[in-house]
């Protein structure tokens, strides 16, 4: 056998397989085939590269990148999401000879290939030649594998085939059992479906290996009590032997816990008897199998999810095993020294791999959706190294981002914030007058103007006319558009009055006046000499856009957080007739409020890649995040976590246990923040307290303007109390500034508003000793205070989620919450879930998504004895329980909550049998028909 199947070693979360580097190797030794036939992502050599000039020819059409026309093949196939992989035709060249492993058998062939997982199989391995071409499409050659992969993509006969073997059934594990147990002895059943042959000698040395499972005993009961146990049982066996099939899957039902799962593939690896492609083809028929379940019966997610998971991370650790000899044989060709160096240290996956070998032409563009931890930023660093003739502008979402960028990336990558490209050739003019666009100076310059609408009108208002037109004035300056119209007005705003609310319903002519106001006020900011109102950091990147600037130096961009880009940012982008990589994660855009919109939906690709491999946390993070996107963002894919451990149960969730990592409390609000810092630093006397961002970023300056504002004007006086911002020494009283607040829907400010009324007088000495109590070093705090904005981009050892990231009504559940009016909100939370590396303490939310609308608790089995019986029968029974009788007892784990509680949800936490067991179970338990 060519290589070992036995060795499961754990490979710790750095090193990282590479399958791309194999496949360059191979598709650089190929001498009998069109160059049309190589593989799409590896189309050549670096040398060969490098000595015909890579440097890619800037065009000089005078037409955009939107009006020229591409050249691209029409994808007729399922997979969408990678270089189309159209029919193949293969020319043979006499005048050359084959390298002799290319003449291998078949058999032997498809063996090394079942190491490679089935996408770059069929997309890029397949197209090599036309021999390896036949061995992949071999149609009893992981043909599970190929199944699940279509059934993934939606493809119809598929979905029909896995549709038909559901069926909808009441009692769907059973059906799946059923399945499992139709695979006979050397018999091929359903040649349309299920193709496995497995010698009684084989299957009973995995039954022999199956018993060393702990949850082997637990699984022969399940099988034992059922009603069809009698089609369970292995045929011409000398002893009664459960089918070790059905015994697998029975495993997999009960197990609580992906370590289960985990065990299950190590046992069947070490039977010898058996090939690696029928043992992965059999856990992908099972994950075909329970897809289906989940998707057709509603069926527990954590079924396919651990089948998912542990299938990629088996297939990872196999790659990690063949990098060192991939790139040992790659690193002795001296072309690769260019930037082999870089490269050693970035050990990429597969999915990494496939994106950092392909090539772009002129003005192509790559789409890279990187979900949480995905290591989108290697990658770009991989691609960057791989190509350092090449030049590359990395257009980062932020300062802090750029700097960052600029001590990682290889020397052929500028990075660049998109304002400091508009600052050099448009913003420096505006220097000495720049700053935020105050409501308080659009007062002043629209007061003068004639009014909005009929007398009597609430938009006649000043406060509620000025945040109209502030809203108009970012609406534009967020737009693509040359000027302001009235389509940039919003058609209402939502006005409070005391405890009412209400909405302002603009008529047409309304709005064409505000788009008057709104153009007098952009006039006065683009006039360098007119100081009235200050030009936006945002006001001149439009100004920039608007001047259709072209980049030239750089023959391909990186634009990271692509889902976060306004549209005149995406404009300058698509407009640049470069090549283009974008890298972003559509559930992660939560600055919808700054006028951002998914710039991967916006701009057309050549190719789209995903990463799904996160290298931030292990299987339970992972899981609870899939659930966010699964349930609640509309998701299809699996977000794949590492090999480490990591948790749900709250165990570091109360304030006075001791822990070494790092604590990051996380909010949505501003507010909520102030008040767990009140009641860590001052109430509970806890040091080593952290705001991300520092002190400054919490605003204290301005709470106490409020707070001096909210004073008697006579006790402020004699206290010698002075109002500093601008804007606020403008209202005569605390009155008019709150209802100004409320008129202009200011978020912000009524927070600010509510903790000065909340706090009264003793805010003053609370801030003081926030101020000098809370370390500015974030290295060395032990707890972590940030708002889920502030802390995207970081990451903590345990995350403790506030409660207020979906406001709502207390009456309304989860499940009734609009998905769409919560979009923004669900994308903060799964931001702020995402940030954990080891531990992931869930608000109430959060443990409602999981124990509630998902089924999904945590729980423990065991036997009944005479120290633990279930405590349903027991209260049940009028005599005692005979222990003897041993049944298998179900205890479901109470979760410590962000909020301090302590809870099962509506689960007993006490041990009870299968009778007993609530909702969440109710498929488990239609398996012992006769209990």
């Amino acid at each position: 056998m060519m290589f070992k199947k036995g060795n499961t070693t754990n490979s710790s979360t750095q090193q990282r397989p590479s399958l791309g580097r194999f496949a360059a190797l191979i598709n650089n030794s190929i001498e009998d085939t069109d160059q049309d036939d190589f593989i799409p992502t590896t189309q050549k050599r670096f040398s060969q590269v490098h000595i015909q000039t890579t440097k890619r020819k800037l065009t000089n059409s005078i037409t955009s990148t939107n009006s020229v026309e591409k050249k691209r093949t029409k994808k007729t196939n399922i997979f969408q999401d990678v270089v189309s992989t159209t029919s193949v035709y293969f020319k043979e060249n006499r005048n050359s000879t084959s390298p002799p492993w290319l003449n291998l058998p078949i058999e032997i062939i498809q063996h090394i290939f079942s190491y490679i997982p089935i996408k770059p199989l069929l997309t890029q391995i397949a197209r090599v030649c036309q021999k390896w071409h036949i061995a992949v499409h071999d149609r009893k050659f992981l043909r599970w594998a190929k199944i699940h992969l279509r059934y993934e993509y939606e493809e119809i006969v598929t979905l029909k085939i896995i549709d038909q073997m559901i069926n909808h059934s009441d009692n769907v594990l059973q059906k799946i059992l059923q399945r499992v147990s139709a695979i006979m002895i050397d018999n091929p059943i359903d040649e349309k479906t299920i193709q496995f042959k497995f010698p009684l000698p084989t299957l009973i040395q995995l039954d022999r290996q199956l018993r060393k499972h702990t949850m082997y005993q637990y699984a022969i009961d399940l099988l034992s009590k059922n009603k069809m146990q009698q089609d369970f049982l292995l045929l011409n066996s000398t002893e009664k032997i459960f089918n070790p099939l059905c015994t697998t899957t029975a495993i997999h039902i009960i197990s609580n816990t992906v370590e289960s799962t985990r065990q299950l593939f190590r046992l069947w690896i070490t039977i010898d008897q058996l090939k690696y492609e029928t043992i992965m083809d059999f856990f992908y028929f099972l994950l075909t199998l329970f897809t289906g379940a989940t998707r057709l019966c509603n069926l527990q997610f954590r079924y396919p999810y651990r089948l998912h998971y542990c299938l990629k991370e088996y297939e990872d650790q196999l790659l990690i095993q063949f990098n060192s000899i991939c790139q040992h044989i790659l690193n002795i060709d001296s072309s690769y020294t260019i930037y082999s160096t870089i490269l050693s240290k970035l050990l990429l996956t597969a999915e990494q791999e496939t994106i950092v070998c392909h090539n772009l032409e002129n003005q192509q563009t790559m789409k890279i959706n990187a979900y949480a931890g995905t290591g989108k930023t290697t990658t770009l660093i991989a691609y960057a190294a791989k190509r350092m003739d090449e030049s590359f502008l990395y257009v980062a979402y932020n300062k802090a981002i750029q700097t960052y960028a600029e001590k990682v990336f290889p020397p052929n990558v500028k990075c660049q914030t998109v304002h400091s490209l508009a600052y050099a050739k448009i913003g420096r003019q505006f220097e000495g007058h720049l700053g935020n666009l105050r409501l308080k100076s659009i007062v002043d310059i629209i007061n003068d103007r004639p009014l909005i609408g009929e007398k009597g009108r609430t938009v006649n208002s000043l406060y509620i006319r000025a945040r109209f037109v502030y809203n108009t004035l970012n609406n534009f300056i967020a737009s693509v558009d040359p000027m302001i119209t009235d389509e940039h007005v919003e058609n209402s705003s939502p006005v409070s009055s005391g405890e009412s609310n209400s909405q302002v319903i603009l008529t047409s002519q309304e709005k064409a006046n505000l788009a008057a106001d709104a153009r007098c006020i952009w006039a006065i900011m683009k006039d360098v000499r007119d100081t009235r109102v200050l030009m936006t950091h945002d006001g001149y990147l439009k100004l920039y856009q608007l001047s259709k600037p072209q980049i030239h130096l750089y023959d391909c961009l990186f634009v990271d957080e692509a889902q976060d880009l306004t549209p005149a940012v995406t404009d300058i982008i698509n407009s640049q007739r470069v090549s283009k990589i974008l890298v972003g994660d559509k559930h992660q855009q939560i600055y919808a409020f700054r006028g951002a919109v998914n710039a991967m939906t916006k701009i057309e690709s050549t190719v789209t890649y995903y990463l799904t491999k996160s290298f931030r946390f292990g299987f339970d993070i992972a899981f609870i995040s899939n659930l966010i996107l699964q349930k609640l963002c509309n998701e299809k894919k699996y977000l794949i976590g590492n090999n480490k451990s990591s948790c749900l149960d709250g165990r570091s969730a109360s304030i006075d246990t001791v822990i070494k990592d790092q604590k990051a409390y996380l909010f949505r609000t501003n507010y909520n923040l102030f008040n767990c810092a009140v009641q860590l630093i001052i109430e509970k006397g806890l040091k080593h307290v952290c705001f991300v961002g520092g002190k400054e970023a919490m605003g204290f300056e301005k709470i106490l303007d409020i707070f001096f504002l909210w004073l008697d004007p006579e006790e402020r006086r004699k206290k010698n109390y002075q109002i500093k911002d601008p804007q606020l020494q403008a209202f005569s009283s605390f009155k008019t500034f709150e209802k100004f607040s409320q008129d202009v829907a200011d978020a912000e400010l009524l927070g600010k508003i509510k903790l000065v009324q909340y706090h009264g007088h003793s805010i003053i000495e609370k801030i003081k000793q926030l101020q000098e109590k809370s370390c500015t070093d974030i290295s060395q705090a032990k707890i972590i205070l940030s708002t889920a904005h502030k802390a995207k981009g970081l990451e903590f050892p345990i995350v403790i989620l506030a409660d207020d990231f979906l406001p709502r009504s207390s009456d309304s559940p989860l499940e009734q919450i609009s998905l769409d009016e919560h979009r923004e909100n669900l994308n903060i939370l799964y931001v702020a879930a995402t940030r954990a590396t080891k531990e992931l303490i869930l608000n109430m939310d959060l443990f409602y998504l999981l124990y509630k609308m998902c089924r999904e608790p945590f729980y423990d089995l065991s036997y009944s004895s005479n120290m633990e019986k279930c405590a349903s029968c027991t209260i049940e029974s009028n005599t005692s329980t005979n222990g003897t009788n041993k049944e298998i007892l179900l205890k479901v784990k109470s979760v410590q909550l962000s909020c301090n509680t302590t809870t099962a949800g509506e689960y007993s936490p006490l041990p009870v049998c299968l009778k007993h067991l609530p909702e969440s179970f109710v498929s488990m338990v239609q398996l012992y028909q006769n209990v």
